[in-house]
């Protein structure tokens, strides 16, 4: 045996079931060691090292647990920046197994002496919460553990291990080398749960109660702490209405009589309302991003803040802080339901005035999200699609979003039943090219769900190549291709910045998609009007694995209340 079978047992002592990667020579003792352990440990082999990348994100956060890639040393590490800022804004952890040209090849880096050689961890280091270079097997248990340690700590992140080739392959004896025996806890995250100060607590709810309309914001910390209980009675009990961001988009069900939904620059008129008008607002498990700020012009300087995160950092970070709880958002607020139960904190007397302002806003933003989803015109408009999606589906389904316009579709139209991660949208770098290999991550960590991928077709050609690894696999994801020939958000920003042009240099040369999945062995069809949407929708669903749907979508269709208003974006 060799180092490669001493790092799969390790994995295996910390619970990880699934690898996502591209090979190279210098890696082939891991590929070595998971081949002779079927029955233990998986691979999933990509056609792109970032695309593995983006897979172990959607793996890790469907589970809850860390995602594992394998790159190998040089032009397979410089595939890894986008996806390991995805995560590391995101807050998503990951471990990325890297190979390392043979030690003694060190003094010959310089310009690609030794091929393939470069400076990766000075590349890493930005984007990675940790990075080190084994210098001998006896160091991987440690390492491994530290690295795991940093990734789910606090604000989870990336960590990378770089393994030189000769270490890689260095034979490995169990008995001098055993794995250690000692308990070992599972890579999961948040791996502490550490609490508020009890003070700070108290002071939180006697403002909640005083106030006249707070409102709850919940961002991907207090999804990712699982805060999904916690959240619902603290808003029943205190008659709080839910608004969250994108990467909190699952933490309360749409049906719910206190969820009004995503709030931001992509969002409703009707939410942004909601957040004008509080009095108070708490923010939970949230980094006061550019999109679910406006700007940051929301929350203003006369609205109170209360703010829980797990990161010290972002207490403060953008906005002035009234309270500042530090801690995790499922403990945190269990902390605050706690202090009602027992009576040292008294649940206020909601005035009728409070119930009809959340009645008011309720169906405020449940008539704008209905507005245009029975609007029957060629090319569709997104809200038609999304409106027949959510009629087609049921609330285990999983949709995973694109970057750009889809994610807006996704995150504010379709519809929530069942809380939890039940919408993956890529808001921690916003790059184009996420979804389609995320879905395959989720759709590996949730093998009996079905995952279904919306993307633009711009964003789809960055990973088409995937199509052939969900065939391989034959994966139970359905793609959702939101064709609209343009790289839409891009036409109408320059359409609301520089009056003169007609937007021609982004617009897109039609590529036959159906054509495309049909090659790599995918079933695909056609949408070009309302009149096939419905049944060619659900021949897709149905389809048992892997299945494409090109659907013609409107150019001038926007998620953004400002373009559609700045520009007078026509949707007839």
């Amino acid at each position: 045996m060799h180092t490669g079978d001493l790092l799969v047992e390790l994995l295996q002592h910390y619970g990880v079931t699934s690898v996502f990667g591209v090979p190279g020579g210098q890696t082939c003792a891991l590929y070595d060691a998971i081949a002779r352990r079927p029955n233990q440990m998986q691979h999933i082999l990509f056609r792109d090292e970032r695309n593995a990348l983006f897979a172990a994100d959607g793996f890790a956060r469907m589970t809850g647990s860390v995602g594992v890639c394998d790159v190998t040393v040089g032009p397979g590490t410089l595939k890894l920046p986008s996806g390991l800022a995805e995560a590391c804004h995101s807050s998503v952890p990951i471990l990325c197994i890297i190979s390392e040209v043979p030690n003694h090849w060190k003094h010959l880096y310089s310009r690609g002496t030794a091929s393939q050689a470069m400076q990766q961890e000075r590349l890493l280091d930005g984007l990675c919460c940790y990075s080190t270079t084994v210098q001998d097997p006896a160091q991987l248990p440690d390492i491994l553990r530290i690295a795991l340690s940093h990734a789910t700590a606090n604000r989870p992140a990336p960590a990378a291990i770089l393994i030189p080739h000769n270490i890689f392959d260095e034979p490995w004896d169990p008995e001098q080398l055993p794995i250690p025996q000692q308990s070992i806890q599972p890579a999961v995250y948040p791996s502490f749960r550490c609490r508020p100060c009890q003070a700070d607590v108290q002071s939180a709810l006697s403002l909640l109660q005083e106030s006249q309309r707070p409102v709850l914001l919940a961002g991907g910390g207090a999804l990712s702490s699982g805060a999904f209980h916690e959240i619902i009675a603290l808003a029943e009990r205190l008659q709080i209405p839910i608004l969250s961001t994108f990467s909190g988009r699952g933490i309360v069900t749409d049906q719910h009589d206190l969820s009004l939904g995503l709030v931001g620059n992509v969002g409703l008129k009707s939410t942004r309302n909601c957040l004008e008008q509080a009095d108070t607002v708490f923010l939970i498990g949230y980094k006061s991003a550019q999109n679910s700020t406006f700007d940051w012009t929301l929350p203003r300087s006369d609205q109170k803040i209360i703010h829980l995160d797990i990161d010290a950092a972002e207490l403060g970070k953008v906005f002035k802080t009234d309270i500042g709880l530090l801690g995790d958002a499922k403990s945190g607020l269990q902390m605050m339901l706690d202090q009602l139960e027992d009576g040292s904190a008294s649940p206020p007397s909601v005035s009728g005035s409070r119930t009809e302002w959340i009645q008011t806003l309720k169906t405020k933003t449940e008539k704008e999200r209905h507005q245009l989803a029975d609007r029957n015109q060629s090319p569709l408009l997104p809200q038609r699609v999304m409106s027949e999606l959510t009629q087609q589906t049921h609330k285990d389904d999983v949709v995973v979003c694109d970057a750009s316009y889809v994610s807006g579709w996704g995150a504010i139209y379709y519809t929530v039943r069942k809380a939890g991660r039940v919408i993956l949208t890529p808001r921690g770098s916003a790059g184009l090219g996420f979804a389609l290999p995320a879905a395959i991550g989720a759709s590996i960590a949730r093998p009996d769900q079905r995952i279904i991928v919306l993307a633009g077709d711009g964003g789809l050609s960055y990973s088409l190549g995937e199509l052939a690894t969900i065939v391989r696999y034959g994966l139970n994801i359905k793609i959702l291709v939101f064709n609209n020939h343009s790289l839409a958000w891009m036409e109408h920003w320059h359409r609301l910045k520089f009056s003169e042009g007609d937007g021609t240099p982004f617009h897109l040369n039609a590529v036959d998609f159906c054509q495309v999945a049909r090659g790599f062995g995918c079933p695909a069809a056609t949408v070009e009007g309302h009149e096939q949407l419905a049944e060619r929708l659900k021949d897709c669903l149905e389809t048992i694995g892997p299945a494409l749907l090109d659907i013609q979508t409107s150019r001038d269709a926007s998620p953004l209340p400002y373009y559609v208003d700045s520009i007078g974006l026509s949707l007839s």
